[in-house]
């Protein structure tokens, strides 16, 4: 439900731009301030104020995709996490909707394209998109009562914040699997959780903390990149409320109250510290008419933005220990950081001209920043680097992932010499033009594959909100652009910045994290201790209250609530078909979608990977990541990145590996390009897929080097944050076919693999050369198959355009489409892949079961399918979240590679949850005919389904759906198999592939936690 993020402060009230056109109030009090256009949006700002001082900005136009999000400022005070836990709670219940998980229940009773809460560091948001009118109705009423009128249950903030419980209770380790919750099973009971009577005492022993943003935060902090940024805000801005971690520190999280989290919220969720922002084909009045009367109710007083920091008086170096475990090599945890405060405005003009040096110094591979630091052969990849913001404060950090921490003397010196040297040789005008190229760029692009796009836009409302800014600006930047151009034509103007605000500002850290074997169980120790004091601090009348309501919340948590208060969608309210983007049918192996992508042009390209070796197979992750990243005929790497900075957005490539749909035990495979820019410079980068065809170089090898370290840490990365995909590829392992390609291709096989190859390569080893001979023959190999293209974008259509695209392939083989033998690739055979437990420094667990089952075109898919949806919140949400602490847990379904998976995400229990996970598939085989439990599964599996993409992402998957076998007539074939879909089918499908001989096991943990489990499993240290 959180998205922990460090975004942007908040602010004072936005200043009022009326330009003429303020308006007297309406019935409900509000006032329009300004109603502006903003041509390259295609969209007008509307900027309304009411009399109790919210703000409303509604991003007007004829987008049947609705957004909506409310942001609060929420400045911490300590690192209790309270403004994180008290996002939970508001969640939880409120004064019209009192059912225990109303968040939860609307996830499956609408089709919502995006629906989250999340907390800042200094703001809260509430935010949501669906393109069904009424379903946008809906989520209003709920999130308008959640955030002004939530219930607040102390039963609810034991269970999302923290709680001391004694043992026995809540789903402990020991075996615990929880009590029955809605559909449960027939005759289940509460296994225990009531065991301590109310009124009694359980005595001293065998208590502990539990709560699901505890765990959470055990396992958000338990990496380096966590603790190195923590250290950083305490040492950069240590006079501010940015030094705190508003999402919550274990160690500190104990310390916060019920009464705290109630005041916080009657203090901050008021009308005068709250923005909303809408987007899209909304009827404002309305709008108006339900907003109101809650903020009468609660108008309040605004919150003060705290101060920006002072300046620092002299440079400090921070180290920090980092979990590690054992066996792991220290540079998987290894960070070096170098961070600068910036002391100037924080408005659109300091932000961007940051943004631009952002672009000159780390842009691309060839920007002095980034190339010293990638060819230094000190680390293995980039950190987080470039320009950001804490606060009223603008920052600026470089970093390096994967040192040899021997190696930490010599990367402060790096940076500040590279600085220096561009300080004193200043930047190529050339350069310049191409950053400012980049920065429109940005401007252009819209977004919304994975984040809607009326979000977005709303998120920048926010943003200049917070910062007391007008949000226009953060809009439509192009008269900002222009400003900013002139500035940095001017002679020496950007190298005085890179002085003044870098080399010459004393208030900068540098922050090393330390690799610390013994700081898991340094951690635990702590938390046992801080257990046994707060214990031997309890009485008995206070043990035995604390007893009981661990067993009042346990029978909450068991008790099925009647979700029919809620507002619901029907079956009917489903769109019959899925939203396609149309194409021209295909002329000479071109197709082309016209959609609205803001003079963006994108050029696709694909072609067959039939007829490879496994060895070739495998090789294919690292050969698209050297697209764009080696140089190209003439042009080293260096020299090339400048160009593709200078006249596009870049260039990249993907491989695309599934089964068949009559076959989920094979393979096939393409592999495609992309490139992208402004349509008015289409016939600079038109070319630019054939030419890297034509004329892609592997003889750098210092740069496959870096591209092999880069691909390692990012597959690292991972483990920190996916680590229950990961479990779960690794437990569908043995199943052959797609599942059984991901695990070695794209987790933790290819993750050991990576390893290999690079100890190999700093062993001194050939492997560089050697893997430099086996990518360029692999390239030559693939260079001669046809092609098919397509062009994407609102000037698509313009026959210029299209001719510069089919010049640029003169002389190559364009097809429409390509034979089924020419896409066949080799797929690993099944095997009996036995129970693994990966290993590393961490304080959670990431459990995964599998199990192999059948494809695409299979009677039982849908039926699969829709039964994982019925199993995730009808049986292990409420187990393995609500009751046993985990951030996460549920089930989901692959028709094309045909498994069938549950995982569970930061999680305290290990053993406990496979157990849940064992019952629970048992469970999905004998569901009662509940038709308002089978109408959420199906809508909540449709919404998947439906989730729309950017416009050029629509034309993407559109051109990708049709070459590889799954377009419009496929899908729709699926869908209305989905809606057809009974319990009784489910049940059936379930006794079928969901057996218990038939499950495989996979966990990502700790060797700490797999020894105290007693798994008996094999372990591979990560």
């Amino acid at each position: 439900m959180n998205t922990h993020a460090h975004d942007t402060d908040a602010g004072p009230l936005a200043p009022v731009h009326t330009n003429g056109n303020t308006a007297p109030s309406d019935a409900h009090g509000w006032q329009r301030v300004s109603a502006r256009p903003v041509p390259v949006l295609r969209l007008t700002l509307e900027h309304y104020r009411h009399a109790t001082g919210a703000d409303h900005y509604h991003l007007a136009c004829d987008d049947e995709h609705r957004a909506f999000s409310v942001r609060f400022r929420t400045i911490p005070t300590d690192s209790t996490g309270l403004p994180h836990i008290l996002e939970h709670v508001v969640l939880c219940g409120s004064e019209r909707y009192p059912v225990r998980d109303p968040f939860f229940n609307m996830l499956r009773r609408s089709l919502n394209t995006f629906m989250n809460a999340m907390t800042g560091s200094d703001g809260t948001y509430y935010p949501f998109a669906t393109q069904v009118e009424k379903d946008f109705d809906n989520l209003l009423g709920i999130y308008l009562d959640a955030a002004f009128r939530p219930i607040l249950d102390p039963l609810d903030f034991n269970q999302e914040g923290f709680r001391l419980e004694p043992a026995g209770l809540g789903g402990d380790e020991a075996g615990e699997a929880g009590g029955p919750a809605a559909g449960g099973p027939e005759g289940a009971t509460a296994n225990g959780r009531g065991a301590a009577a109310a009124g009694s005492d359980p005595g001293p022993d065998g208590w502990a903390f539990k709560g699901i943003v505890y765990n959470e935060m055990k396992g958000a902090r338990a990496n380096a990149d966590s603790q190195v940024y923590q250290a950083l805000t305490r040492a950069l801005v240590p006079a501010t409320p940015y030094r705190f971690d508003s999402g919550g520190d274990p160690a500190v999280i104990p310390e916060l109250r019920h009464a705290d989290l109630v005041a916080f919220h009657r203090r901050h969720y008021a009308a005068a510290n709250a923005c909303f922002a809408t987007y899209g084909k909304l009827d404002v009045a309305a709008l108006h008419a339900r907003f109101t009367p809650y903020l009468v109710a609660r108008p309040g007083h605004p919150v003060t933005m705290p101060p920006p920091q002072p300046p620092l008086a002299s440079p400090a170096t921070v180290d920090v220990p980092v979990p590690l475990e054992p066996e792991q090599d220290p540079r998987d945890v290894t960070v070096a950081r170098l961070a600068w405060l910036w002391h100037a405005p924080m408005d659109l003009p300091e932000m961007l001209l940051g943004d631009l040096l952002d672009h000159l110094l780390l842009g691309h591979a060839g920007a002095p920043l980034r190339r010293a630091l990638e060819s230094s052969g000190l680390g293995r990849a980039l950190g987080w680097s470039g320009y950001g913001d804490i606060g009223r404060n603008g920052l600026f950090m470089a970093a390096l992932k994967g040192m040899d921490p021997a190696d930490y003397p010599k990367f402060e010196p790096l940076v500040v010499g590279c600085l220096a040297g561009v300080a004193r040789d200043g930047f190529d005008p050339a350069e310049v033009r191409a950053a400012l190229h980049q920065l429109e760029l940005s401007r252009r692009t819209i977004t919304g594959d994975r984040f809607p796009f009326g979000l977005e836009l709303g998120m920048r409302v926010h943003e200049a909100w917070g910062l007391g800014l007008d949000p226009l600006g953060f809009l439509d930047m192009e008269a900002e652009l222009a400003r900013l151009a002139e500035r940095a034509a001017t002679p020496g103007f950007l190298e005085a910045v890179v002085r003044a605000r870098l080399l010459d500002n004393p208030h900068r850290v540098l922050i090393l994290a330390r690799p610390d074997a013994g700081f898991n169980a340094r951690e635990a120790a702590a938390e046992r201790e801080r257990l046994a004091a707060r214990v031997a601090a309890l009485d008995a009348d206070t043990r035995a209250r604390l007893a009981a309501d661990a067993a009042a919340l346990a029978e909450r948590q068991a008790h099925a609530d009647d979700p029919s208060v809620l507002p619901d969608l029907d079956l009917a309210d489903i769109p019959a078909v899925q939203r396609w983007a149309s194409g021209t049918p295909p002329q000479a192996g071109l197709t082309v979608y016209e959609t609205g992508t803001n003079g963006i042009l994108h050029q696709v390209a694909a072609l067959p990977l039939g007829g490879l070796s496994d060895d070739e197979v495998r090789l294919l992750p690292l050969l698209t990541a050297t697209v764009g990243a080696l140089g190209v005929g003439a042009l080293d790497y260096a020299r090339y990145a400048a160009r593709l900075n200078a006249i596009c957005g870049g260039i990249s490539a993907w491989s695309d590996l599934r089964a068949p749909r009559d076959d989920h035990h094979g393979v096939e495979g393409h592999l495609f390009f992309e490139v992208s820019g402004l349509a008015r410079m289409g016939g600079a980068y038109a070319g630019l897929i054939s030419e890297a065809l034509a004329g892609q170089r592997f003889d750098e090898h210092a740069r496959l080097r870096e591209i092999v370290e880069r691909s390692l840490a990012g597959l690292q990365q991972r483990v920190e944050w996916a680590g229950h995909g990961l479990a779960s590829q690794a437990a569908a392992r043995g199943f052959g076919g797609q599942a059984g390609l991901w695990h070695g291709l794209d987790g933790l096989g290819r993750l050991a693999w990576l390893k290999q190859l690079d100890q190999r390569i700093r062993a001194g080893e050939p492997a560089v050369a050697e893997l430099a001979a086996d990518l360029a023959a692999l390239w030559a190999k693939l260079r001669g198959r046809p092609v098919t293209l397509a062009l994407i974008g609102d000037t698509a259509a313009d026959a210029a355009h299209q001719a510069e695209v089919l010049r640029a392939w003169d002389g190559w083989a364009l097809a429409e489409g390509f034979a089924a033998g020419a896409r066949r690739i080799p797929a690993p055979a099944p095997f009996d892949a036995a129970p693994v437990a990966y290993t590393t420094a961490t304080q959670v667990n990431h459990c995964a079961t599998a199990f192999p089952t059948v494809g695409y075109d299979h009677p039982d898919a849908a039926a699969l399918a829709v039964g994982a949806r019925y199993l995730t919140w009808n049986y292990l949400h409420p187990r393995i979240r609500e009751q046993g602490g985990a951030y996460g847990g549920g089930a989901s379904c692959d028709t094309q590679a045909g498994t069938f998976s549950l995982t569970s995400y930061r999680d305290p229990r290990l053993t406990a949850t496979l157990d849940d996970m064992a019952a629970g598939v048992q469970w999905l085989a004998r569901i009662d005919d509940d038709e308002r439990l089978l109408r959420e599964a199906i809508l909540d599996h449709i919404g998947t389904l439906d989730r729309p993409r950017s416009p050029a992402g629509e034309g993407r998957r559109r051109f990708v759906g049709d070459l590889v076998g799954y377009g419009p007539d496929v899908v729709n074939d699926y869908r209305r198999r989905v809606l057809a879909v009974t319990p009784a089918a489910i049940r059936a499908a379930a006794e079928r592939w969901l057996q218990p001989e038939r499950a495989a096991r996979a966990v990502v943990s700790s060797e700490a936690l797999v020894a105290a489990a007693g798994l008996g499993w094999e372990t591979v240290a990560l």
